[in-house]
């Protein structure tokens, strides 16, 4: 999941809010809404590995 978001292992919520950001700018949701549920579904998986 953190390949999808660009990012390595981390305990910030901040860094991976600011990494999903960036991803989402790069796709096109429209052409691809598959990627976009892969990066949504990767940002709350790593929002939930650190309140964990």
């Amino acid at each position: 999941m953190w390949d999808e978001l660009g990012i390595g292992p981390c305990d910030d919520p901040k860094a991976v809010r600011r990494a999903y950001a960036a991803r989402l700018k790069k796709l096109d949701i429209d052409q691809d809404p598959a990627a976009f549920a892969r990066l949504r579904e990767a940002l709350e998986w790593a929002l939930a590995e650190i309140d964990d």
